[in-house]
């Protein structure tokens, strides 16, 4: 079997010197709760409306891709026999929001969240028509720049690689809606369950390009997300966090 080697850019010297890295450190106060779906007939809808893909075999590798993640299995080495035999052995879990796992079974968030977590607190902390990265003219006017979402989708860079949560989650919890029928306009209950992690500390690094936000805009951000949170059921509580470190490495 052939082991992916990543390539190294031939600019990693130069291109360096040009990022600001920072160390963050997080303490959820309460539960952190996991928002992947497990259940097969419920991920190609997720990733359609989440991720974007739609193209029918683009939709089939990203859903066993997903399906392998959730199940700490490599999706480079999965066939879907094995996911589906894994997916066969938890009854609940099937039918759970869960976290994705290592291979060794530890439930992991992405990159991806913190990074969409930034962009979602800076625009509610920041919103429009704020302008960031605008320069004068040779009237003395200010011209150009971004709104503040997208200066930062541009130059905010949060490696994509697991970031460990706990050695294995805490329990799973049942979440009863009522959510209203479309089709009849009655409401229904409908029954969730959601794997938890209570308390968790995570550690991660954070790059930003030029090192072009102010402090005082990154305390902005980061005290909004504490209140606003990361994962799912956020709107209940779930997910929020206080920054215990932030610092720029050297």
């Amino acid at each position: 079997m052939s082991v992916a080697v990543t390539p190294t850019s031939v600019f990693t010297d130069e291109a360096q010197d040009n990022w600001a890295t920072y160390r963050v450190t997080i303490e959820f106060t309460g539960r952190l709760i996991g928002g992947a779906p497990s259940d097969p007939q419920l991920v190609e809808g997720w990733m359609a409306r989440n991720l974007g893909i739609r193209e029918p075999e683009q939709l089939q590798r990203w859903t066993q891709k997903h399906l392998a993640e959730v199940q700490g299995i490599n999706p480079a080495e999965a066939t879907i026999e094995e996911i589906e035999k894994a997916l066969a052995e938890g009854a609940i879990e099937k039918k759970a929001q869960v976290f994705k796992r290592t291979p060794d079974g530890q439930p992991y968030i992405e990159g991806r969240q913190v990074k969409a977590g930034i962009k979602e607190w800076t625009n509610i902390a920041f919103p429009y028509p704020a302008k960031w990265g605008q320069k004068r003219n040779t009237k003395d006017n200010l011209v150009g720049g971004k709104t503040p979402v997208d200066f930062v989708a541009e130059r905010v860079w949060v490696p994509e690689q697991p970031i460990i949560v706990a050695e294995d989650t805490d329990g799973i919890d049942l979440a009863v809606g009522h959510p209203r029928d479309p089709r009849t306009g009655q409401k229904r209950a409908n029954l969730t369950y959601h794997e938890y992690v209570i308390q968790p500390e995570i550690s991660l690094e954070i790059q930003v390009l030029d090192d072009c936000i102010e402090q005082e805009q990154w305390a902005r951000i980061w005290v909004t997300g504490e209140r606003n949170g990361i994962g799912a059921r956020r709107s209940q509580g779930a997910g929020q966090f206080v920054v215990t470190e932030w610092r720029k490495s050297d």
